[in-house]
């Protein structure tokens, strides 16, 4: 039956089932509207459109309403929504294109809802990614949809010195309509940057969280892995685990140690040794546990002569290097000076042939 005014009744009902939700925000969810839509024997929801790309957070949105003449831009916020003049808020994320331009058309007015649809078209996608742990800059990073996890890493400053690259972690929940799921995915960086096999990186999706972690060895102070100075004011109290490089080294220092370094990987961590450095005669003293001291002297020179690397020592904490200076024969030192005597004999000559040129001018 039709009303005087020539407007179904259905359609009445339809405006009071609207006005009743009008306190909500949005005025009309896509579920309900789904729920009206098979009420009425309608399948128009279900179209191919609407289940290819689903909105997330950070997409960039073009709209255009029944009474504008041009599509107007809109971001979709943190928390998934956009913010339409005179319309209010409106739930975005999680809904796909057709879903959202019903939404958004059920909350017109009526006069409006029959001059044209409400077009929506995607202009840019993003996505929110969370990174956490040890990189150069955690936090929340808004990327370009095809952005991967190298991405994602390079926006936070990249995996620093002590992060675990083969244990990465990226939590993804997923929702329902009853319930949230959280899915652990392990990444291992190592493997794909040694295998170059792009299949082992997992394509990152809106609101994933990366979490990097860092090698126990870091210890629970905070410090680099490089080569650690401590203020002479105060020292911290777990030096006792760490290698002491001293002697003719470029950069005399606490080293800390890493499984399977050797005598050769923390010299050159301590800047190398100097020119005049004895590498047949370094010192490595180690405490043992009543106290008392084991030195050991290494004859570094001949393990690289040999190129016998496999056989150089290794060290561990709370060792000590000394590399001493070459020690100077009786040979090197007349050498010397001989070199002395020389230079100064010529500088003599030099002043004699000087002052016989001028008394000849």
């Amino acid at each position: 039956p039709l009303a005087k005014d020539g407007i179904d009744v259905l359609d009445k009902e339809k405006d009071l089932i609207i006005a009743g939700l009008n306190r909500l925000n949005p005025p009309i969810s896509a579920e309900e509207y789904k729920s009206l839509q098979f009420q009425e024997g309608s399948l128009d929801f279900l179209s191919a459109e609407e289940r290819t790309y689903y909105i997330t957070g950070g997409d960039i949105l073009i709209i255009k309403l029944p009474d504008e003449k041009e599509f107007s831009t809109y971001e979709v916020n943190f928390e998934g929504y956009i913010t339409l003049p005179k319309l209010g808020n409106f739930k975005a994320e999680g809904l796909t294109i057709g879903e959202l331009e019903k939404s958004i058309f059920f909350s017109l007015p009526l006069y409006l809802r029959r001059q044209e649809e409400v077009r929506v078209q995607i202009k840019e996608k993003r996505k929110y990614i969370q990174v956490l742990g040890y990189v150069g800059a955690p936090g929340w990073y808004l990327l370009p949809e095809n952005a991967g996890i190298q991405g994602a890493f390079v926006a936070a400053g990249g995996m620093i010195d002590g992060s675990i690259w083969n244990e990465v972690n990226l939590y993804r929940t997923t929702y329902s309509l009853k319930s949230a799921e959280q899915k652990t995915i392990l990444v291992d960086m190592f493997t794909f940057l040694t295998s170059t096999d792009y299949n082992l990186l997992p394509k990152l999706k809106s609101k994933d969280i990366i979490i990097v972690p860092m090698t126990p060895l870091m210890g629970t102070t905070k410090r680099s892995l490089g080569a650690w100075n401590p203020p002479q004011e105060r020292l911290e109290t777990d030096t006792e685990d760490k290698i002491r490089v001293a002697g003719r080294v470029g950069n005399p220092s606490l080293i800390e140690p890493i499984k399977g370094s050797n005598l050769l990987d923390i010299l050159i961590s301590a800047g190398g040794t100097s020119s005049d450095a004895d590498l047949q005669h370094i010192f490595l003293v180690k405490k043992l546990k009543d106290g008392k001291y084991r030195t050991k002297v290494v004859d570094l020179q001949k393990y690289i002569e040999d190129k016998n690397f496999q056989d150089i020592p290794y060290v561990g904490a709370g060792e000590t290097i000394y590399v001493p200076e070459k020690r100077k024969t009786w040979i090197s030192k007349a050498w010397k000076g001989s070199i002395g005597f020389l230079k100064d004999i010529m500088y003599l000559v030099s002043v004699f042939t000087t002052l016989y040129l001028l008394s000849n001018q």
